[in-house]
């Protein structure tokens, strides 16, 4: 009579297999260097060339350092934005674009003061002026 050898089950042991992969995840964190330089990159534009426009076509408005406002050298009478538009549409002709010079020193809500009086009176021909970097 023969025996019968008992069967058993193969196992896998799966311990070790996670081990070698946890050192292999680890392995690769710190070995890789994580760069700045993978964020988007901006190059803002310049400019290097004065644009020269005829002086009857443009309505200069300036904000100075005390936010004092002036549409073509004249100061407003009181700093809110009824006053501005009144003296901005006294001054303002059909299809002239609008420059606004606002000191470095002038604060926000001062030129935000001005653009919403042009965007309201419906003036969309707006650029500003900055001083050339050589």
């Amino acid at each position: 009579m023969k025996r019968r050898s008992s069967i058993q089950p193969v196992e896998l042991n799966l311990t070790p297999l996670i081990d070698v992969v946890f050192l292999l995840l680890i392995f690769f964190m710190v070995s890789t260097t994580f760069n700045k330089d993978m964020q988007i990159q901006i190059e803002l534009p310049t400019s290097s060339s004065d644009v020269p426009q005829e002086t009857q076509d443009i309505l200069e408005i300036a904000i100075d350092s005390g936010n004092n406002i002036l549409v073509n050298g004249t100061p407003i009478t009181e700093n809110n934005l009824a006053s501005l538009q009144a003296l901005i549409m006294q001054q303002w002709q059909q299809d002239q674009f609008v420059v606004i010079s606002a000191d470095a020193l002038s604060n926000h809500q001062t030129h935000m003061l001005v653009v919403d009086a042009l965007s309201r009176l419906g003036i969309s021909r707006i650029g500003y002026t900055t001083v050339l970097d050589e």
